[in-house]
């Protein structure tokens, strides 16, 4: 049996997973007035031996691996820069996804995963959260016609961060002090003008 490489070139991306069970066997092939060097090599595919043939290519990324190393195989697509739609073979090591036992034994009535899945999760500092803080504490600025310091800057970063993280984790919320007081505006008095003093 042998492993069918055109049905991956016909299907770009798609991968399979093998298994190298030997080195390359050089073998030189012709075919129509062409030759070409051939390596063949054995893999394993769920559990059956197959038999794989591969050209210059694929030999050279088949040959960094070690012997017993399992690996996806694809056939994929990119454009050159001159436009044109190119091949190549891609050669990954296979992975084994690792997964938390899910069913562990409950100890002293507390189910581990549980208690972890259920802890809060601290938030983690990223460009877009920073710039959001950073934007609302600028409109808190220029709304409230604000001449602030470095350090009175920052202070109102951190109140407007402070604000983010009790939406976020409510639990953390902390006790108010004491009752918010309204913002007072100095406003003026309207002024009446009479019709003969208006310039239109």
């Amino acid at each position: 049996m042998f492993i069918n490489l055109k049905t991956l070139k016909e299907n770009p991306g798609q991968e399979i997973t093998l298994t190298l069970n030997s080195g390359g066997v050089f073998e030189k092939k012709e075919y129509n007035g062409k030759s070409w060097n051939n390596f063949k090599y054995e893999v394993i595919q769920d559990g059956s031996v197959y038999s794989l043939d591969a050209t210059d290519s694929l030999h050279k990324k088949l040959n960094t691996l070690e012997p017993n190393s399992t690996f996806n195989l694809s056939w994929e697509e990119f454009t050159s820069n001159e436009g044109e739609l190119r091949n190549y073979w891609k050669v990954e090591l296979f992975e084994q996804p690792q997964y938390e036992n899910v069913k562990a034994p409950v100890k002293n009535g507390a189910n581990p995963v549980k208690a972890v899945s259920q802890q809060s999760t601290p938030s983690v500092a990223n460009p877009a959260r920073n710039g959001m803080i950073f934007n609302n504490v600028v409109k808190l600025y220029i709304a409230n016609n604000q001449v602030w310091t470095t350090e009175e800057f920052v202070n109102a970063y951190k109140r407007v961060e402070g604000w983010l993280e009790a939406c976020e984790n409510p639990a953390t919320l902390p006790l108010a002090t004491k009752d918010n007081e309204p913002i007072s505006r100095d406003m003026q008095d309207t002024v009446q003008y009479d019709n003969d003093e208006l310039p239109f």
